[in-house]
C-alpha cells in the first residue's frame, strides 16, 4: 500500500508506504525524484511500524503514484528499449497528464504476454497547478 494526504493549500504531500513503489514526482524540466521512504509489506510483520514523510511540491510538478505491475511500462520505450523508471518517465514528461496515461496504457497494452501480464495495473497521475 501507499498512503498520501495532498494539502492543496500549501502543495505538500504526506506520505506513508508499505511495500509498494515508492511514488515519483516529476519535474517540469523532465527531471524525477522518488519519494524514498522504508515501508515493509503491509499486514505481514505482526509489530511493523510505518512511518510518513512530508515532500514540497511546485507548481508544475507531476505526482504519479503506481503498482509495481506497472514498473514494465514506466520503463519500456516505444522501440521496446528498457530504460530506468526515471528515463522513461523523464521522455514523458513533456506530454500532458492524458497523453501520458495513452503512452503507457500503450506500453501496458504490448507487453500483454510478459510473464507479469496478470500483475494488477494501476497509475495515478496528479499535476500540481498553482
Amino acid at each position: 500500500a501507499v498512503y498520501c494526504v495532498l494539502d492543496t493549500e500549501n502543495l505538500v504531500v504526506t506520505y506513508a508506504r508499505a511495500g509498494h513503489p515508492e511514488p515519483i514526482v516529476i519535474h517540469p524540466d523532465g527531471t524525477t525524484e522518488r519519494l524514498w521512504l522504508k515501508g515493509s509489506l503491509l499486514g505481514i510483520f505482526p509489530h511493523e511500524d510505518y512511518h510518513s514523510a512530508q515532500f514540497q511540491l511546485q507548481s508544475g510538478d507531476r505526482l504519479l503514484l503506481y503498482t509495481d505491475g506497472a514498473e514494465e511500462a514506466l520503463r519500456t520505450d516505444s522501440t521496446g528499449e528498457i530504460l530506468t523508471i526515471e528515463e522513461g518517465l523523464g521522455r514523458l514528461a513533456s506530454f500532458s497528464r492524458e497523453e501520458m496515461l495513452l503512452q503507457l496504457t500503450a506500453s501496458a497494452d504490448s507487453r500483454q504476454s510478459s510473464a507479469r501480464s496478470d500483475d494488477d495495473i494501476t497509475v495515478l497521475v496528479l499535476d500540481i497547478g498553482a
